[in-house]
């Protein structure tokens, strides 16, 4: 029997493509990431999608795109949501997953994994599940099942009011952009420089720290925070994410509600100092997101702490006036 050229390089090609999804598979299976961070739940959420799509549905594809993504968020770099429009999914179901689409994204744009890092990368992982099996479109108790995982995930979107006005505001418009025209008078074009203002610039988080079992802010914190409540007070804040976070001693459910004591006391000194509620964001990490690799149950100074970060629009629209500035000179 003569086998031709043609069939033997196809054959070669598909060995090449077996051996790399078997390789990134080989190489996820047996991945192993701490619990906490959006990250590493995130690594651990695509490690299991990619084991089952290879173990249970014999799916290779969709296995190694699934292990590629758990690598990636395992060194550090969050892979984005799958996109509808990459995948041939019943028109039917077109604009309900794009609109789910959208609000994921909304949400990740507006940091719902500092928020919540825990929902934020259940959503995200439920939502590729969901969108892997709505393109297989067969088995309906799978599709309803990651349909309901990312819609629980969301719900702490949907029970924050402002962190939904914000969200729906960016599904509407997904970029607020201002263009400034500028006539070039050798050639008479025009050259359009886009500036989004929904970037905005971050300045260095204030860290604040506590005694073991504590909530109470030190004197020293309190007048930082009451410096920090003027400073908003005369510029132009558009957000304040205060996280609260505890060291990996007492139990976890403990620490949550400690790390939260830590936030609400944050929020109630500047609230106290003039700062509008309404800009404040609270988070409670509780000990999953501690910054010193202790063993579990040992007490560390760093980890008993609050992160405050202010978002000021002003600098941010400042900054980019200066590159449509550059642009004007070219």
């Amino acid at each position: 029997m003569h086998i031709k050229p043609v069939k033997i390089c196809i054959l070669v090609c598909m060995l090449i493509t077996i051996s790399a999804c078997s390789s990134n598979f080989t190489n996820v299976k047996h991945l192993q990431s701490e619990s906490g961070s959006f990250n590493t739940e995130l690594a651990a959420g695509y490690r299991d999608l990619a084991i089952f799509e290879a173990e249970e549905m014999y799916d290779w594809p969709d296995a190694n795109r699934f292990a590629k993504k758990a690598l990636l968020a395992n060194t550090g770099q969050p892979p984005l949501p799958e996109n509808p429009k990459d995948r041939v999914i019943n028109t039917i179901y077109q604009s309900e997953v794009e609109k789910a689409y959208n609000k994921l994204n909304a949400a990740l744009l507006e940091r719902f994994a500092d928020y919540s890092p825990l929902n934020a990368a259940k959503a995200q992982i439920a939502f590729d599940c969901w969108v892997e099996q709505l393109e297989e479109g067969w088995q309906f108790n799978h599709i309803a099942a990651c349909r309901r995982k990312f819609d629980n995930a969301m719900l702490s979107v949907k029970n924050n009011s402002t962190f939904l006005e914000k969200v729906s505001n960016i599904e509407d418009k997904s970029r607020s952009q201002s263009q400034v025209s500028i006539n070039d008078s050798e050639n008479n074009t025009i050259r359009k420089c886009e500036t989004s203002i929904t970037g905005v610039n971050h300045k260095k988080p204030l860290k604040l720290y506590f005694l073991h079992n504590e909530s109470k802010l030190r004197e020293i914190d309190n007048a930082v925070l009451i410096k920090m409540a003027k400073e908003v007070e005369s510029g132009s804040i558009s957000r304040i994410l205060v996280i609260g976070h505890t060291d990996s001693s007492g139990t976890k459910p403990y620490n949550l509600k400690l790390s939260m004591k830590r936030a609400t006391q944050v929020w109630a000194a500047l609230v106290g100092n003039g700062v509008n509620p309404k800009i404040i964001w609270l988070s409670a990490h509780g000990e999953l997101s501690t910054s010193v690799k202790n063993i579990d149950g040992s007490r560390e100074p760093k980890d008993r702490r609050a992160i405050v970060r202010i978002e000021d629009l002003t600098n941010s629209l400042t900054k980019t006036n200066r590159i449509c500035d550059k642009e004007k000179s070219i």
